[in-house]
């Protein structure tokens, strides 16, 4: 997530090429759970690794039970059960930026085990926009999608009061996912209207106030190619409709690894975007055909290292949050030397897939961590069998950890970045140690 040049083998966090790719078939994105955001579900493997992440999907909200209406506007059902919590009075006090997604199924996690105080805001992921630009709130029937209940349930209360009381505050995630057919047609359908674009800018920030959080993260992913300056004008929409509501309100931009259709200078021009997520992460993934990590600081091809010296090309470091993962990947490998060649999934060899940190960090533990000097990060092998009767292959785990992730750290302070973010706060287990890494770095509130 050298330099710009990439193959429609590039994964989520990275759009592939400097066109539009979301015409493609089902590509590494669209196979990762179909975000850029969320590793993929991988087959089961008696190894016992590429343990399925939490039921909702990648970019897509959590699953529903149907369509979007198209009626703006929320029922007097949609409203929070309870009053929201006042917002922080000032911004905590980190040396960065340290943006945290959350997804509905992980809000225990933040209630109980998240440490707010390496945290300068937390972001819901998400609710979805529809192509006539509105938030997506109810299935067809009428119930409530199962991402807005979740936002405006009781449980979500819980999250903004205990954010608030620790100074950290709290966006909402509004997504609009590209990578098939259907998809690029909705997003052409949304960004292509300016009356759709107007629409759901107003929801947007009418949503931000009405909940009682401090602004909002806008993931449209990939951009089609003839929507370039569409999506600009859609967040340009959105900031003026944030700042009628209330002088402060945060507005990020989620992108992926390779800039794309992002027009980054427009985005983050006065009058837009307070600052730009770069989703640092999936440059490895279930399509690779070499094992190898899912945030490489360096390496022969497009790296952390190229897409920070990328972007600064068309804005300045203080517009740029590096997000990181939470998570890695698992193959089926020909051999057990560092990067070999991965197998095919199969029944025979089992499959690829994407490994969260708390499960990732075990699986190091019992087969012995090894560190990748050319990537900068911690893997490890062992062998096994996709079944009984089936051949023994080497199986390699590369993921994220306090070490890998301290240093990616150091490039965000190097280059004076404005801070750095988290893919997601639920997959880092029970363990203090990511969240020292991130205090030992940036500091805390």
């Amino acid at each position: 997530m050298a330099v710009s040049a990439c193959s429609s083998s590039a994964g989520p966090g990275i759009s592939g090429t400097a066109t539009d790719r979301a015409t493609l078939p089902a590509g590494p994105i669209a196979t990762a759970v179909g975000s850029s955001r969320f590793p993929a579900t991988a087959a089961p493997s008696t190894d016992g690794t590429a343990q399925p992440t939490p039921p909702s999907g990648p970019t897509t909200p959590p699953a529903s039970t149907g369509t979007p209406e198209a009626t703006p506007g929320a029922s007097p059902s949609s409203e929070p059960s309870s009053p929201p919590s006042e917002p922080p009075t000032q911004p905590a006090g980190l040396s960065k930026v340290v943006l945290g997604f959350f997804l509905p199924s992980q809000m225990d996690h933040v209630l109980h085990q998240s440490d707010m105080g390496v945290l300068s805001s937390i972001a819901f992921f998400g609710i979805s926009s529809t192509s006539g630009g509105n938030l997506h709130r109810r299935v067809r029937g009428g119930a409530l999608d199962s991402g807005w209940k979740a936002w405006i349930g009781p449980k979500m209360d819980q999250v903004i009061a205990r954010a608030h009381d620790a100074g950290t505050k709290v966006v909402l995630t509004v997504t609009r996912f590209s990578w098939n057919s259907e998809g690029y047609h909705t997003s052409v359908k949304l960004l292509s209207n300016q009356a759709a674009r107007s629409r759901l800018a107003h929801q947007i920030a009418a949503e931000v106030t009405r909940r009682g959080v401090d602004g909002v993260n806008i993931d449209f992913e990939p951009i089609p190619s003839s929507e370039t300056d569409h999506f600009t004008d859609l967040v340009r929409r959105v900031r003026t409709a944030l700042d009628g509501e209330r002088a402060g309100l945060e507005l990020t931009v989620a992108t992926t690894g390779y800039i794309a259709n992002y027009d980054i200078e427009g985005l983050t021009a006065p009058g837009a975007a307070d600052a730009i997520y770069i989703m640092a992460y999936h440059y490895s993934g279930s399509w690779s055909n070499r094992a190898g990590a899912v945030s490489p600081l360096h390496r022969k091809s497009y790296d952390v290292t190229d897409t920070v010296t990328e972007y600064l090309k068309h804005t300045t470091a203080n517009k740029l949050i590096l997000g990181m993962p939470y998570y890695g990947n698992v193959w089926s490998t020909t051999s057990s030397q560092v990067h070999s060649k991965t197998r095919p999934g199969s029944r025979s060899y089992g499959y690829p897939g994407s490994v969260i940190y708390s499960t990732a960090a075990q699986t190091a533990a019992a087969h012995g961590r090894l560190w990748d000097s050319t990537e900068q990060g911690p893997w490890t092998r062992w062998q096994s069998r996709a079944c009984g009767s089936c051949p023994l292959t080497w199986r390699q785990l590369y993921y994220e950890d306090a070490q890998s992730l301290g240093l990616k750290y150091d490039l965000v302070n190097a280059r004076g970045l404005r801070g750095t973010g988290i893919w997601t706060l639920g997959f880092a287990g029970n363990g203090p140690e990511l969240d020292d890494a991130l205090r030992e770095a940036f500091g805390s509130h």
